[in-house]
């Protein structure tokens, strides 16, 4: 509906008035002021009315503020999975509490230089280089 008013108010304008039309809506006090009229318009159809739904809006943002939180964190273990599927097919032996496969560790260090930078934890990273270092003959 907003978008309908500003399209009906410049389509009658020549292109030179169009930047004087929209500066004076950039500005810290017509920002300010927009953004109380949207809360008072907020304020005066849910809150005055007790609507259930300000707790509805509340709970699907936090949901979607959380997996939006979440997401790079989740992307990141679906890239060790299909990793790790790629190395379990040939070997069969994959750690899904570390989040790699022993044997292409043992067989590929730049699988193992792969997934240390990938890594987050320096407990773990120096666990399974521990490990992997134990492996090596010397």
């Amino acid at each position: 509906m907003a978008m309908r008013k500003v399209y009906s108010e410049i389509k009658g304008m020549k292109l030179k008035e169009v930047p004087g039309y929209f500066k004076p809506m950039l500005s810290m006090g017509y920002l300010k002021k927009s953004v109380q009229r949207g809360l008072d318009n907020y304020h005066a159809k849910y809150i005055e009315t007790d609507s259930i739904e300000p707790l509805y809006h509340v709970c699907f943002g936090g949901m979607i503020f959380s997996y939006l939180v979440a997401l790079p964190n989740e992307r990141r273990h679906l890239e060790h999975k299909q990793h790790a599927e790629q190395h379990e097919s040939s070997t069969g032996l994959y750690c899904p509490w570390a989040g790699f496969c022993l044997p292409a560790l043992q067989r590929e260090p730049e699988c193992l230089k792969w997934w240390i930078e990938q890594s987050e934890s320096a407990l773990l990273k120096w666990t399974v280089l521990d490990s992997w270092l134990a492996t090596k003959e010397l």
